[in-house]
């Protein structure tokens, strides 16, 4: 079932009431089974592909008019089959996460129940060329937007075909720099993960922020939007420090921070830790449980690494006194792991990630379909091809006007806003890791900002 406003009444069904004011791209049929072929069409019903392997762990509106809902199509609306195509790696590298997007990208087809989109599924084998090649050809079989692909190493290589065909790409990667000229990132990016935390942490009465970051283009985004972040809602950004991929430039980027950087405080130490009298090791001891407390300088604490750094990472704070107890620990989407929620040493820490809730529904009914849960991935397939059936009924279809409508769409990874610039925003939820695992704090919002010039 699909929603789309346009002027001022819905061009479909009745909406639920906490989403009257949005599109709703997504609501699953409880028992659909949608079609697996190649050039998928909306309604027929293939058996299932049970032999997918087991997933891993989670792991990037029109104002309204008065139409009634049931009116005739607009004139100005063509009529006939419209096609779209979908690049994924279906073999190859990747092949296990394209292969279930490309799954949820059909059950989202199926799910909107009309028959004017006409997906073309193309198999990129996780290459540039291929990609390109596959992009020639959909956009040759009269495809008018393209989905996908994943790696951003193929969105730079569609990316020129496209553009030259005057046609749009919706691509999954997290690669915010491949963004621009007719091709949108849809994938999670950490800019609206950090500006969400942090403006929460800032809520809550925390001022003084400090950012612990590799130093790697998402490190660097990470603390280009702290900053930035910071700077609007009136935080400081009191300490930040970056590290190298070996482990004891990690650990050195640690004590910097605990330190504050004060050498002298560093030559203290290193002096008592060559001691051995008790007095000396107690001396230590106060001076590394010293950093970190409400007086070190900093309240929170932004942490941009996630996956098994992470767990490298949390004990080394915990020693130096940074830890949940004496400064909250914020993270970005890395965080939305269940590894790591079960981590002892972040209990307390907050991050920002689409609200569960809804993905929820949509994983129990990719699990009744495929047997077992998709990858985290697959919900930016299914939103994708949802708002792409949307727009095939409307007009103008996916012009840059329709997809970068300044009001947004809503889907199962939340609100969301396609840029003029080619980069996403969304809503998302502020979540808690508890003794019990991650619980939402703070609920996703109902709608997005107004944009002001």
């Amino acid at each position: 079932m699909a929603r789309f406003l346009n002027g001022s009444a819905w061009l479909g069904r009745a909406i639920p009431q906490r989403v009257a004011t949005l599109v709703t791209l997504a609501v699953l049929a409880a028992c659909a089974t949608p079609p697996t072929n190649g050039t998928v069409a909306p309604k027929p019903t293939v058996p299932v592909d049970s032999g997918l392997p087991q997933a891993p762990p989670a792991m990037p509106t029109k104002p309204v008019t008065e139409v009634p809902l049931d009116a005739p199509a607009p004139a100005s609306i063509p009529v006939g089959p419209v096609k779209v195509g979908l690049l994924l790696p279906l073999s190859g590298t990747g092949a296990a996460v394209g292969t279930e997007m490309r799954n949820a990208a059909e059950m989202a087809l199926f799910d909107q129940g009309q028959d004017r989109l006409v997906l073309l599924p193309r198999d990129t084998k996780g290459a540039p060329a291929e990609a390109a090649e596959a992009a020639r050809s959909l956009i040759a079989d009269g495809a008018r937007l393209v989905l996908g692909p994943l790696f951003s190493a193929e969105v730079a290589a569609v990316k020129p075909v496209a553009q030259t065909a005057g046609v749009n790409v919706l691509a999954f990667s997290n690669d915010w720099t491949r963004a621009g000229g007719g091709t949108f990132i849809i994938g999670l990016v950490p800019a609206d993960q950090v500006a969400r935390v942090v403006g929460y942490a800032q809520m809550r009465g925390l001022s003084r922020l400090a950012i612990l970051a590799p130093r790697d283009p998402y490190g660097d985004a990470v603390v280009a939007a702290a900053h930035d972040s910071a700077q609007r809602v009136g935080v400081t950004v009191a300490r930040e420090e970056r590290y190298g991929k070996d482990n004891a430039d990690l650990a050195g980027a640690v004590t910097r921070l605990a330190s504050g950087g004060d050498a002298a405080l560093e030559e203290q130490k290193r002096q008592l830790a060559g001691r051995t009298d008790e007095a000396s090791r107690a001396a230590l001891a106060r001076l590394q449980t010293q950093a970190g407390t409400p007086d070190s300088g900093f309240d929170a604490l932004l942490i941009a690494e996630g996956g098994e750094r992470l767990k490298t990472l949390v004990p080394l704070l915990a020693a130096h006194g940074i830890d949940a107890a004496h400064v909250r620990l914020l993270g970005t989407g890395l965080w939305e792991d269940a590894a790591i929620g079960r981590l002892p040493g972040l209990a307390g820490a907050w991050y920002a990630a689409p609200a569960p809730d809804v993905r929820a529904d949509f994983e129990s009914r990719f699990l009744a379909l495929y047997h077992h849960r998709p990858q985290r991935l697959a919900t930016l397939a299914y939103d994708a091809t949802a708002l792409a059936a949307v727009l095939a009924k409307s007009a103008n279809g996916f012009s840059a006007a329709n997809l970068t409508n300044p009001s947004g769409f809503a889907g199962i990874d939340g609100v969301f806003r396609l840029r003029g610039d080619g980069l996403v925003e969304r809503g998302l939820a502020v979540i808690e890791i508890g003794p019990e695992g991650p619980r939402v704090i703070d609920q996703a919002p109902s709608a997005l900002a107004a944009l002001t010039n």
